[in-house]
């Protein structure tokens, strides 16, 4: 179960990565600024290794296809948007564009938070 905390941090996230996407270069600076995690290579062998990279001609085609969040409702576009597996990576699900479609970052936490399993056919 989630609480408002979480969706607080999807809020925060989302308005980071926007800012951190459109920040001007200033007087002095060479980039942008930006925001950088490490993660133990161990942590990412575990937790799926190669299957977790979208290849840029791949996150293309997403883009061309879904146009932005697929959720029902939201207007929110690519560039908001994350790459989901239908069929989560974890449980053997592919990295193809037959098993990704486009969520906002609010909708791709939902549907890992909500575990609703696979999307229905015809969701996409």
């Amino acid at each position: 179960m989630f609480d408002v905390f979480d969706e607080l941090a999807d809020a925060l996230v989302s308005l980071c990565k926007v800012g951190l996407a459109h920040a001007e270069v200033g007087p002095g600076r060479r980039d942008p600024p930006q925001l950088s995690g490490i993660v133990a290579f161990e942590a990412l062998e575990r937790r799926g290794g190669p299957a977790l990279a979208v290849t840029a001609a791949l996150w293309r085609a997403l883009v061309v296809r879904d146009g932005g969040c697929t959720h029902p409702g939201c207007d929110r576009p690519p560039g908001w948007c994350e790459a989901h597996h239908i069929e989560h990576w974890a449980d053997g699900g592919t990295t193809t564009l037959d098993n990704l479609r486009l969520y906002c970052d609010r909708h791709h936490h939902d549907a890992h938070r909500l575990d609703t399993g696979p999307d229905p056919p015809g969701n996409a």
